[in-house]
């Protein structure tokens, strides 16, 4: 047990300590003043976290500044509301009254002892005691009178106090209060025991509406491990009735997930026989989680659809990353790694066997339409550029390095929308064709232009090199395809 007290009700708590200490009690009070600087919450927390009770002495001083912030808090206040979230047992005593005094709402609990007769003649004990601690304040030493004044004080109250019958009818109270917590324990067994018996003595046909819902199923199987040991044995009755309550519950809750699982097994099928194997192995899948029923024992029809899924479904692996459309995809020449291209603004190379992403390519400024590798697969070209004009418009093709994401080339020369980009066979050239009616080729080591392919009238969507990388052909909005010789400069239509 802690003792957490005013300093100014000093005697009396030590009084209270010796008192339980004889009855058998371990107690600890803290009579260490607080030094200014001391980091105190530290040493009271360790007191409080290891005893299973806190006595509290109310007095004007003990809830004196109860609700001052820090660093100006009370003490005691903080051990009380330190008491409450550590969920101690907390038992008031109420000792001394003050005119005006209003009881801090931490303090309403159910065990409380009073000792009011004695803190009235404690007054003169705590006017002498304020004296002294004042004349120490002022001059860093108390007053040697007043310091043989307290002394006397104390004394003579303790030595009336001990011999008097209130002082025994109080360590009595102590006793009450400190199992008081069986008679409240027992106090629920009334009230389980009633519960059983109505639900005993009621119809065999009707005896699951008496049960315990959820909510009070928990509540008595915590009391039920809150038995204080000198409370008298739960009653197979009672033993019963929470034992049969839990069942029905656990009954319940299978039958609700069996009606959850068998919810998406026709939703599994009509996805199967539409061929989106996907989807219903994904339906199949959710079934199984929400009921909760991962070897599907309770809900065996959801393994037909599933197994089929598995079987006819093609789909090897799913690549997430990207935060936008996905535009754009293209293999590696080996087969090994893929780009992707996407409305967030970047592309993401992966390696097609693992799914792991291998390089995020960041720097457009607008969505990427276009996306494909370099013959020799260290490369990786993009083209961005957003279908309706804006201020930031990016138009821009960029070369990177595959293997660590490093842009290497910003292509700057379209006024619009890159739609197409490709790489030449041998990789030295680059092609793109551009929502501003023209198709470019550049030097793909450096960037530089090489020449503009004027002729469309609309935009153009597609553009490719031949395989001797002799003849560039290009389709556009135009309805129209144009052939162009890849290979004089300036390139001729």
């Amino acid at each position: 047990m802690f003792i957490s007290y005013s300093r100014v009700d000093g005697v009396f708590a030590e009084m209270v300590r010796d008192a339980l200490v004889a009855r058998g009690y371990a107690v600890r009070l803290d009579k260490q003043d607080i030094v200014l600087g001391e980091d105190w919450r530290k040493r009271l927390d360790i007191l409080i976290l290891g005893v299973e009770v806190v006595l509290f002495i109310i007095s004007p001083d003990s809830v004196d500044r109860w609700d001052d912030p820090p660093p100006h808090e009370s003490v005691c206040a903080w051990e009380i509301k330190r008491t409450a979230e550590l969920g101690k047992r907390l038992i008031a005593v109420d000792f001394r009254r003050g005119q005006g005094m209003t009881y801090p709402r931490e303090l309403s609990v159910p065990n409380h002892v009073d000792a009011t007769s004695l803190g009235f003649e404690y007054r003169a004990v705590a006017d002498a005691f304020k004296a002294h601690r004042n004349a120490k304040s002022m001059f860093h030493a108390g007053e040697p009178e007043l310091a043989l004044e307290l002394a006397a004080l104390a004394k003579t109250f303790a030595q009336r106090l001990t011999t008097s019958p209130p002082w025994a009818a109080l360590t009595g109270k102590f006793d009450d209060a400190l199992n008081v917590e069986s008679v409240l324990w027992e106090r629920e067994l009334t009230n389980w025991q009633a519960r059983a018996e109505a639900w005993r003595t009621t119809n065999a046909n009707q005896q699951a509406g008496k049960l315990l819902p959820i909510g009070e199923l928990a509540d008595v199987q915590a009391w039920a491990r809150t038995r204080p040991a000198s409370a008298p044995t739960i009653p197979a009755l009672v033993t019963a009735f929470i034992q049969k309550s839990a069942e029905k519950l656990d009954a319940d809750d299978i039958k609700q997930r069996r009606i959850i699982g068998r919810a998406f097994v026709k939703p599994a099928e009509e996805a199967h026989a539409r061929g989106e194997h996907d989807h219903a192995l994904r339906l199949a899948a959710a079934g199984a989680l929400l009921a909760e029923d991962i070897g599907l024992e309770l809900v065996p029809e959801l393994f037909a659809p599933m197994a089929k899924a598995i079987t006819t479904n093609r789909t090897s692996r799913v690549f997430k990353g990207h935060m936008g459309t996905v535009t754009v995809t293209a293999f590696s020449p080996d087969g090994k790694r893929m780009v992707t291209g996407s409305y967030d603004d970047t592309c993401r190379v992966w390696d097609s066997a693992t799914g792991a992403e291998i390089a995020v390519l960041e720097g457009h400024t607008g969505g990427v339409n276009a996306a494909s590798f370099s013959p020799d697969g260290k490369r990786v070209l993009t083209g961005a550029g957003n279908p309706v004009p804006t201020i930031a418009d990016d138009d821009t093709a960029r070369l990177w390095d595959a293997a660590t994401g490093t842009e290497i080339a910003v292509l700057k020369g379209h006024d619009g929308a890159i739609n197409a980009a490709s790489f030449s066979p041998d990789g030295k050239r680059v092609l793109t064709g551009s929502d501003d009616n023209t198709a470019r080729l550049w030097d793909a080591s450096t960037g530089a232009e090489i020449a503009v392919l004027e002729g469309h009238t609309d935009g153009v969507n597609a553009a490719s090199f031949s395989t001797d990388g002799k003849r560039v052909l290009t389709g556009s909005d135009d309805n129209t395809a144009r052939l162009w010789d890849a290979l004089s400069s300036p390139v001729q239509n």
